[in-house]
C-alpha cells in the first residue's frame, strides 16, 4: 500500500510543477509500430532530462507501453536526445500465432531533436535499439513529431 501512496505522490507533485511538457506522436521508435507520447522536462528549457511515457497501438492487436528517461544537449535548435527505458509489450502483430506477450523489452534512445528554443512544435528522428525475451528486434529506428506546452517560466 505504501508504494501506490508514493508513486501517486511523485505522479502528482510532477503535475503541479509549472515545468515543460509536450506531446508527439512517434513511428516505429519505442512503441515498436506506432504511439502516442507524453513528455514532462524536469527543466525549464529544451535542454536537461525528461521522463517520457506513451501508449503504442498496431492496427491488429498489438498494444505496447514505452516509458523512458532521456538527456537533451544542444545548441539552439539542433540537440540530441540520448536515453532508456522499458516497454510492455502484448498482443499479436498480424496474425494470432505471432503473439509477443504479456512480454517487457529494454530500449535505449539516441536521436536527433529540431525544437527551437521559443518554439511550440518539434521533430526527432534517430535510433532506438530495441531488445525483449519474445521479440528480438535489435537495431530499431523511430521519428517523431509533436507539440510542447510551454512553461510559466519560458512564457
Amino acid at each position: 500500500m505504501k508504494s501506490k501512496n508514493i508513486l501517486l505522490f511523485l505522479f502528482l507533485g510532477l503535475g503541479l510543477q509549472s515545468r515543460a511538457q509536450a506531446v508527439y506522436v512517434e513511428v516505429f521508435g519505442k512503441g515498436l509500430v506506432n504511439s502516442i507520447n507524453y513528455e514532462y522536462s524536469l527543466n525549464n528549457t529544451v535542454q536537461g532530462f525528461n521522463v517520457q511515457f506513451g501508449i503504442g497501438f498496431a492496427p491488429t492487436s498489438l498494444i505496447t507501453i514505452p516509458a523512458s528517461i532521456n538527456y537533451v544537449f544542444g545548441r539552439k535548435k539542433h540537440h540530441f536526445e540520448l536515453g532508456g527505458g522499458v516497454t510492455y509489450i502484448n498482443g499479436f502483430l498480424w496474425v494470432d500465432d505471432d503473439g509477443f506477450g504479456p512480454d517487457f523489452g529494454i530500449h535505449s534512445n539516441i536521436l536527433y531533436r529540431f525544437e527551437k528554443p521559443k518554439g511550440k512544435f518539434f521533430f526527432k528522428i534517430g535510433a532506438t535499439p530495441f531488445i525483449s525475451r519474445n521479440l528480438n528486434v535489435g537495431p530499431w529506428f523511430g521519428a517523431g513529431l509533436g507539440y510542447k506546452f510551454k512553461s510559466k517560466k519560458e512564457s
